[in-house]
């Protein structure tokens, strides 16, 4: 690990103490997302491999730049106290008909976090409003039809990381 973190160094990149294993080891990165409002960042340790992201934007009202770190507890804002629901906040998906909204198969599941129901549209791709995992596709379970961002192979019988597959299937 020293050598690659020597390597890091030398390239100008910089190099934190991490908070867990207290070895100046933490590299934080950017994740290309192609939301323009939203900055992705993943902090991780090179020695202990601890791992957290959290998302820079503007709030939506006193325009100051704020950071949501992973988790489940709604937005608030350091500055104005606005309180945002996290899928409210972080889904870039928009509808121009109430038909539009009823077929969208979003939220979908993260099998990162396993919540069922915490993965929104977001630039480009997919994020996960929870642990703040950003996917480029999404996949259907053929047994129970939820979208997640993992599904097996097999899933018709097996099913997915959110259900039981088909129960004529099962082994005794």
């Amino acid at each position: 690990v020293k050598q690659e973190l020597d390597a890091l160094a030398k390239a100008g990149i910089d190099i934190q103490t991490c908070v867990s294993c207290r070895q100046k080891a933490q590299i934080t990165s950017t994740q290309t997302t192609g939301s323009k409002e939203f900055t992705l960042f993943s902090t991780r340790c090179r020695v202990c491999t601890e791992q957290f992201r959290h998302i820079s934007f503007i709030c939506p009202d006193c325009d100051e730049r704020q950071s949501l770190p992973e988790g489940d507890e709604p937005f608030l804002c350091e500055n104005c106290e606005l309180t945002e629901d996290r899928m409210a906040l972080l889904d870039e998906e928009t509808f121009r008909s109430v038909d539009e909204q009823l077929l969208s198969n979003l939220p979908a599941g993260c099998t990162n976090c396993m919540v069922p129901h915490s993965i929104c549209l977001h630039g480009d791709g997919y994020l996960c409003t929870q642990c703040l995992s950003y996917y480029h596709e999404l996949e259907t379970c053929e047994c129970c039809n939820h979208l997640s961002d993992s599904v097996p192979e097999f899933s018709r019988y097996r099913g997915c990381e959110f259900c039981d597959g088909d129960s004529r299937y099962h082994d005794d």
